[in-house]
């Protein structure tokens, strides 16, 4: 594998998280080195860290609060 992979795997926790659980992607990574792209979106996918996710833990967090706060009102 190009060092370029092994550093970009190395930076990117969740794909290297993902990797670690799920050893069969490092097929795909060595048969085409640019399926490591498409790999880290499954990663933050799974993951739930993209930019969309975070935004609806944070809705989910206050929605808890408001309710939370309702009920001592």
């Amino acid at each position: 594998m190009r060092p370029e992979i092994v550093s970009y795997i190395r930076h990117h926790k969740d794909l290297y998280r993902l990797l670690r659980e799920d050893s069969s992607y490092y097929e795909r990574i060595y048969s085409d080195n640019s399926s490591v792209y498409e790999l880290n979106k499954l990663a933050k996918e799974k993951y739930k860290t993209r930019f969309v996710d975070r935004i609806e833990s944070i809705g989910n967090k206050i929605n808890i609060l408001s309710s939370f706060l309702d009920v001592f009102q």
